[in-house]
C-alpha cells in the first residue's frame, strides 16, 4: 500500500521514511525505475527554477533567448529576491516544439 497524504501529518520523519521504503521495495523493477526517473526529472527541474530565479531579469533574457525558449516561460518565474528561494512551485506543462519559432 502506497503511503498516503494523511501518513505525512500524522507520522515522525523517520517512520514516515521506513514505510516508504518498505513499500518501494515491495514495487516491480520497472516501477522502481520509473519511480527514480520521475524523482530525478522533478529535482532537475527545480534546480533549473532556482537557478533562473536568481538571476538579474536581463540575464535571463539573455539565457532564454540562446536556449530558443518562449518568453512566456520567462514571465512565469519570479524575479530574484534578495533572501534565499526555498521550495519552488513547478507547473507542469507539455511544451508544443512545433510552434516555437
Amino acid at each position: 500500500m502506497p503511503p498516503t497524504a494523511g501518513d505525512t501529518i500524522t507520522s515522525d520523519p523517520q517512520q514516515q521514511l521506513e514505510r516508504f521504503i518498505s513499500w518501494f521495495r515491495q514495487l516491480e523493477s520497472p516501477d522502481q525505475q520509473e519511480l527514480m526517473r520521475l524523482v530525478t526529472n522533478e529535482y532537475k527541474v527545480r534546480e533549473v527554477v532556482r537557478t533562473f530565479s536568481g538571476m538579474p531579469q536581463e540575464q535571463r533574457q539573455a539565457v532564454f533567448q540562446r536556449l530558443g525558449l518562449p518568453n512566456e516561460i520567462l514571465s512565469r518565474i519570479s524575479p530574484p529576491t534578495a533572501t534565499p528561494i526555498g521550495d519552488v512551485e513547478v507547473e507542469w506543462k507539455e511544451w508544443d516544439t512545433s510552434q516555437v519559432s
